[in-house]
């Protein structure tokens, strides 16, 4: 039989009741925080712990962060990195763009201003001056003479007035080299710098006379021929004073000879220098296209004429006023 001492039972049953309240309270208070601090459980939700700015949708976040309640956060269930994301500013939006009329499907191609219009006088009038810088003309073509020559032989003059007019013809039938003046030519001027322009010009011009006398109206005297030149050099200023007018006032200097001759070998050949003063004005009717209009003094220096088999000392001068029109191309 065995004998139980009573007091050493309850010292010992007291003091394991002490060590499992002691262990009881030391495990409440270390595990106990982090139990109640746990989620509960909810399959169709996933833990998020606030770490990133303000967001609208996943895009605007970084790495493994998502948007949930406008905030973006890291998955509570996410493998941490040891860094914590820097905040991503939300992007800025563009102002939308200004809304363009549309245009019409079938939008017609832009049309040629009528011809009378003042668009098309500008594109007509403004390249002949600004564009172009070489021109060609046909000067002279039609025009107003008036002609006076003098010849001397020692101390005896006599003079000669003639005046004539011409269309697209002429040159030979005025005395001295002044007819050649007013036959047609051509003209070719190049702009050198802004307004100045230098150039010539050449004419050449011929005919044959047969007198015809006598009662039976035969031949009284042979053929005789006539035959003019004149090539010159000039320098000019053009200035375009208006939508369609170009003054062109142009100084130049030429040599001028005329020769007869006839079918017995007889000739005379007059020639001299001449001084040329042009006050040409253009009036542009197309693109680089004008009609010229030119008031011009061509004055001789003084020139000789010679003759076959004649020894005579013959000076011969002269002065021709014009008033003449042609036309000018500019390229």
């Amino acid at each position: 039989m065995t004998l139980i001492n009573a007091p050493m039972l309850f010292k010992e049953r007291a003091r394991n009741a002490a060590s499992a309240s002691l262990i009881a309270f030391i495990t409440f208070f270390t595990a106990g925080p982090a139990f109640a601090q746990r989620p509960k459980s909810n399959p169709t939700a996933t833990a998020v712990a606030p770490v990133g700015p303000k967001c609208i949708s996943h895009d605007e976040c970084v790495g493994d962060q998502v948007c949930v309640n406008n905030r973006c956060t890291l998955p509570a269930n996410a493998k941490s990195t040891g860094a914590t994301a820097a905040p991503v500013p939300a992007p800025v939006q563009a102002p939308p763009p200004a809304a363009t009329p549309a245009e019409p499907a079938d939008a017609p191609s832009p049309q040629r201003a009528p011809e009378g219009s003042s668009s098309s006088e500008e594109n007509q009038d403004a390249p002949f001056f600004t564009g172009s810088k070489i021109f060609i003309a046909i000067e002279r073509a039609f025009g107003a003479h008036i002609t006076s020559t003098t010849f001397g032989e020692g101390d005896t003059e006599s003079k000669i007035e003639n005046v004539s007019g011409t269309l697209l013809w002429g040159g030979t039938n005025a005395d001295a080299p002044a007819g050649v003046f007013q036959a047609p030519r051509l003209g070719f001027d190049v702009r050198v710098y802004k307004f100045l322009t230098v150039g010539g010009f050449a004419a050449v011009a011929s005919s044959s006379t047969r007198l015809v006398g006598g009662a039976t109206g035969e031949p009284v005297n042979d053929r005789s021929y006539r035959t003019t030149f004149a090539i010159g050099t000039r320098v000019g200023a053009m200035f375009q004073l208006g939508r369609r007018f170009v003054l062109w006032p142009r100084l130049g200097l030429s040599y001028a000879s005329v020769k007869d001759s006839d079918d017995d070998s007889n000739s005379q050949t007059r020639s001299t220098g001449v001084l040329n003063l042009e006050g040409m004005m253009a009036f542009p009717i197309i693109p680089n296209v004008a009609v010229s209009l030119a008031p011009s003094i061509d004055y001789g220096l003084g020139g000789s004429v010679t003759a076959k088999g004649s020894n005579a000392d013959i000076s011969v001068a002269f002065h021709n006023l014009s008033a003449t029109a042609g036309v000018l191309v500019g390229f």
